[in-house]
């Protein structure tokens, strides 16, 4: 049998999109469990977690993490959030303090970064 450059080019067509339903199927589970987790947690007043990163559109993959960050949390209880998440969830959470960033990312974690938890 011969394989012609149509009939490949179809068959990867299929594939890649088959593979790009799936990711974006997993990605709106992982992102359903986050929110789901994030709403039980009773984080403090003045605290605030925000979602960066691929779970908020394009590039997730399989071998995607969940890029949150943190504001007004003591180091104690920003250990305690991050135990909670990374064994609730089933991919790996990156966890990172606001305070911490540098001028330009704060900038921009507070300009495209989705607050979770709030109505």
């Amino acid at each position: 049998m011969t394989v012609t450059p149509t009939d490949l080019a179809a068959t990867l067509r299929r594939r890649f999109g088959a593979e790009l339903a799936r990711e974006a199927d997993r990605r709106a589970e992982v992102r359903g469990l986050l929110d789901r987790i994030v709403a039980e947690l009773d984080l403090p007043a003045g605290c605030r977690l925000r979602l960066i990163g691929s779970l908020l559109g394009e590039g997730w993959g399989e071998r995607s993490d969940i890029d949150l960050v943190v504001e007004g949390l003591d180091r104690e209880s920003e250990a305690a959030l991050w135990r909670r998440l990374s064994s609730s969830l089933p991919v790996p959470v990156e966890l990172l303090r606001l305070e911490e960033l540098t001028e330009g990312f704060r900038r921009r974690v507070l300009a495209e970064g989705v607050v979770l938890g709030e109505p």
